[in-house]
């Protein structure tokens, strides 16, 4: 389950009328619907005929429905590239235009999900009430339609399969029901809770196997049904459960799907399924910190930050899915790198993919900061350690690996 906060970004106007009459000037909603998140982004007129005013959205279909609001009155391309940027960066979605009806019924949808399972709506909820107060919106059956417009292509019977045990695992069996192959439509929700025995979790991983063993066939010997046994890691609360179960085919839509067993592992035993190689490389910067910040302003502009004790996180993630689109699914392959600037005046590159590192290294040194760094190390590590590093209480990557090496 994704989960990105906003960047907060101040308005064109101080104290804009935002009340009266609006005309609809365009509208998109992410194709992340299988991802079980969206972005949303409206783009409206108001009534004086001049004032560009954007509104935008991040909405769980999960848990927590429509989560966050940000608007910004005027037509400021850097405000507006900033914003969008912060919320599409970790979504690896493309924008799906959709009309002024079908924008208002999707915020209208949220709102009543959030009212339906008690979660607070957004702060200045009034901004934006006035979309779900319309006679025209698209409800029941016609709404689950224009869902599909939301979904990504499916590209094979693994990106099925991933994405609706994934749906499964987040209790969105509105979402798992896009995936359904017509004749397994008629369904009930207890009949897709794959995973009945746990609440709502996190899909860490998936690993499929053909099971050919189980495919049906017709009277003349023609393939009818594929068979697959799928072992998943599931998390919740950071308890872990792996689970094995049999999910049929048509094509690539869904047929049936049941879990034969599951069982709690430990969270060791999940950060050895889990683990990927990682590749770090550690430079040395030259300069202050405000200068570095004004110097790699235009590399990490794409990047999700977060601020830690002892320096700030960029991440950077794919621009598409592509990843669920696999035999072996894991939630972390989203993330293409990250950079790490340390309070000690360190910068740390890391990724799982050695491409991945070598092209954020690329992107480093066509930026105009790659004067002021200069690189002191490269490692492969078999485990991931960023993480571990972030969280010690150590400045120095150098001497937080000395004191893991005097562990060993």
């Amino acid at each position: 389950m994704k989960n990105y906060p906003f960047t907060l970004i101040k308005g064109g106007l101080d104290s804009p009328d935002t009340t009266g009459e609006k005309k609809y000037i365009s509208g998109y909603i992410t194709d992340t619907r299988l991802m079980g998140v969206f972005t949303a982004h409206v783009h409206w007129l108001l009534g004086d005929g001049e004032t560009d005013y954007h509104q935008f959205f991040y909405a769980d279909a999960e848990e927590f429905g429509l989560e966050s609001y940000e608007s910004i009155t005027g037509d400021n391309p850097e405000q507006l590239e900033a914003l969008e940027g912060s919320l599409l960066g970790g979504l690896g979605g493309s924008k799906v235009n959709v009309t002024e009806r079908e924008f208002c019924s999707f915020i209208n949808h949220m709102v009543e999900f959030n009212k339906a399972r008690k979660q607070p709506l957004p702060d200045r909820f009034a901004e934006f009430s006035f979309m779900i107060e319309r006679s025209d919106l698209i409800t029941g059956k016609d709404y689950f339609d224009f869902e599909e417009k939301l979904c990504c292509p499916i590209m094979s019977t693994h990106h099925a399969i991933n994405y609706f045990l994934m749906r499964c695992a987040g209790k969105d069996f509105q979402g798992a029901r896009h995936l359904l192959h017509p004749d397994a439509a008629g369904l009930t929700d207890e009949e897709l809770d794959v995973f009945s025995n746990t609440p709502a979790c996190t899909f860490c991983m998936n690993t499929i196997d053909y099971d050919r063993s189980s495919n049906t066939y017709t009277e003349d010997g023609h393939r009818l049904t594929e068979a697959f046994l799928c072992e998943s890691i599931l998390e919740l609360n950071s308890k872990y459960l792996l689970t094995v179960a049999s999910v049929s085919t048509m094509g690539k839509k869904i047929i049936s799907a049941s879990c034969s067993s599951s069982f709690g592992i430990s969270s060791v035993e999940a950060a050895m399924k889990l683990s990927k190689p990682e590749f770090i490389s550690v430079y040395d910067i030259l300069i202050g910190p405000d200068e570095f910040d004004r110097q790699a302003a235009s590399l990490t502009i794409d990047a999700m930050m977060t601020v830690h004790p002892s320096g700030k996180l960029f991440m950077f993630f794919n621009k598409n899915n592509n990843h669920v689109d696999s035999d072996v699914f894991r939630l972390s392959d989203d993330v293409f790198g990250m950079f790490y600037v340390t309070s000690f005046g360190q910068l740390l590159i890391s990724s799982n993919e050695l491409s991945s590192i070598r092209s954020l290294e690329t992107s480093l040194k066509h930026c105009s900061v790659s004067r002021n760094v200069v690189s002191i190390a490269k490692f492969e590590f078999k485990d991931p350690i960023m993480y571990e590093f972030i969280q010690s209480e150590f400045e120095d990557f150098m001497e937080f690996l000395d004191c893991i090496r005097d562990d060993e």
